[in-house]
């Protein structure tokens, strides 16, 4: 979060959830708004908690201002080792299950019966945003951050800031950490016979039931959640929407769906034998090892693990566990085996492989071998019809074909099998040069993180980019408010927004592109990934089953 522009207020709000107290610890002028930080749902996942499912949250005797909070530790692969530098590993701990809930000044003042705060822009009353009047809350939008399932965080470069102003009030926002890495996505024998598969998605499912239960006290609605999330984020919800469990939420929009495919058992098998070697815990009891290892050994196992790995890829992330995760969810999405009752905004951008491609790959013999790593699974015929599908006289170079390659299977696919699922999704695609992998977070945060926004204005190639970035904003925070990107879109400015078409609205599928001259109409059929690659990959004979 950004430092408030007024933070003299003569006192802060507190919040009883039961369980613990929290103060709000920040008050934002620009933009009317309350932080309360770094709030515990969750018991700390340590000691005989770790590697388990986690546990509601332990009780509090005093306040809590926010000041306390940890993000999960952190690793990153080659391409992104620069994201080091960024990374304090004193703010990284095994003890990270912390939310924000950020408010706006009304709620607070109006139905938490606050004080005398010098804030304005206090026009919107509840009643006038949803029947049934203010009993009912405010819509909620929930982030779930990105970052290769390996890095990231709740907040950083994720404020909200931009957001909550072009929501004049109209909704409560929140964001959560999750475990990462080995200590969120460990797989293997042991961890399913002692342990919890795929943890960091059942932190996820434990954050989304405490918004179900305590999102009230803050002035929000849980039956109105809209989950939103970018890469790794938007993957976790395409988990969840193709898990047999109900999803907590009712809207969602993912931002470059993302993630490396996990699903055979003999490599989740190899992972969790390679990382606990690295940990001294090479042995007949290896798990009951791990668990009483210090958590700074496995969090330096977890960067060496992830690190040493195929470029692209992260070591750790979601697994197929015959569980929580059946099946890979483009299977999932395929066979009808989801949640049907949400309603889905999708995108991608238009270079979403380069950054996961290696550039070392020259040679055609390279190129087969890589796709050969990729697929081993795959019989000989199998890889010949997926090299076949992405001829090299179509490529500049082979560089450039396994970017191709990398940007359908791993991403764009992931927007038309999320199409013919939920009939009438809202979808676009992110344009704006350079259009690579994760630029669209400029936009998304514009307004919020100095950061993010200076990228943005250094990246991204835009006749006004503030005024783009401020009208693609009020899409979302549309969408996330009324179901329909439309109804508070912004059409007064240099970069107007244009009618948002569902795809079952127009013939040929139709998307919003979000481009250097603004918003104009494009085709998923015509303009999307190519169908018959995308059939191919969600077919599944590359896995060799």
């Amino acid at each position: 979060m950004s430092t408030a522009s007024d933070t003299t207020v003569p006192s802060m709000p507190i919040v009883d959830l039961g369980y613990a107290r929290y103060r709000a610890s920040m008050y934002e002028d620009d933009g009317d708004y309350y932080l309360f930080s770094n709030i515990r749902y969750a018991a700390p996942p340590t000691g005989s908690r770790r590697f388990q499912l986690p546990e509601p949250p332990l009780y509090e005797e005093e306040i809590n201002d926010g000041s306390v909070g940890y993000v999960c530790h952190q690793a990153t692969n080659i391409q992104f080792k620069w994201l080091d530098l960024l990374a304090n590993p004193e703010r990284q701990s095994e003890d990270c299950l912390f939310l924000d809930v950020v408010v706006p000044g009304w709620i607070v003042r109006d139905q938490m019966g606050a004080f005398n705060t010098p804030v304005s822009n206090t026009t919107i009353a509840l009643s006038s945003l949803k029947e049934g009047g203010p009993s009912d809350g405010l819509p909620v939008l929930t982030w779930i951050h990105g970052g290769g399932f390996t890095f990231g965080e709740k907040a950083g470069v994720h404020n909200p800031k931009g957001l909550m102003k072009i929501a004049q009030g109209k909704l409560v926002y929140v964001a959560f950490n999750y475990r990462l890495g080995a200590f969120g996505f460990l797989g293997g024998k042991e961890v399913k016979a002692k342990g919890a598969t795929n943890a960091g998605f059942h932190d996820q499912r434990m954050a989304l039931d405490w918004i179900h239960q305590h999102i009230d006290k803050f002035g929000g609605n849980p039956d109105d959640v809209t989950v939103m999330g970018e890469s790794a984020g938007a993957s976790s919800i395409f988990h969840h929407l193709a898990s047999p469990e109900d999803v907590q939420f009712h809207r969602a929009i993912l931002q470059s769906t993302a993630s490396y495919p996990q699903y055979d058992k003999d490599i989740l098998e190899s992972q969790y034998r390679k990382f606990a070697s690295m940990t001294g815990c090479d042995c007949d009891d290896s798990f009951e090892c791990l668990m009483s290892r210090d958590a700074a050994d496995l969090a330096k196992a977890n960067k060496d693990a992830v690190f040493d790995t195929l470029y692209g890829t992260f070591q750790f992330g979601p697994y197929v566990d015959r569980t929580y995760v059946p099946l890979l969810p483009l299977f999932r999405l395929g066979y009808g085996t989801y949640n049907r009752d949400v309603q889905i905004m999708a995108a991608y951008n238009t270079d979403e492989g380069f950054i996961f491609s290696d550039p070392t790959v020259v040679t055609t013999r390279q190129f087969d071998a890589l796709v050969q790593r990729h697929f081993p699974n795959a019989t000989e015929d199998v890889i010949e019809e997926a090299k076949g599908l992405y001829p090299a006289s179509d490529y500049s170079s082979n560089f450039r074909r396994v970017s191709s390659i990398i940007a359908e299977w791993i991403v764009e696919c992931n927007s038309p099998y999320l199409e013919a699922a939920y009939p009438g999704t809202y979808l676009y695609r992110f344009s704006l040069p350079p259009g690579i992998h994760s630029v669209d977070l400029a936009l998304t945060f514009w307004g919020g993180s100095p950061l993010l926004a200076k990228a943005g204005q250094t990246i991204l190639i835009a006749d006004n980019l503030e005024d783009l970035a401020v009208s693609f904003q009020s899409y979302l925070v549309s969408f996330a408010i009324s179901g329909d990107p439309n109804k508070y879109r912004l059409t007064e400015n240099s970069m107007p927004t244009i009618y948002f078409p569902k795809s079952n609205e127009w013939l040929g599928k139709p998307m919003v592109d979000v481009g250097k001259k603004g918003f104009s109409y494009l085709s998923l059929e015509d303009d999307g990934p190519v169908a018959k690659r995308c059939e191919f990959w969600q077919d599944g004979a590359w896995t060799g089953r």
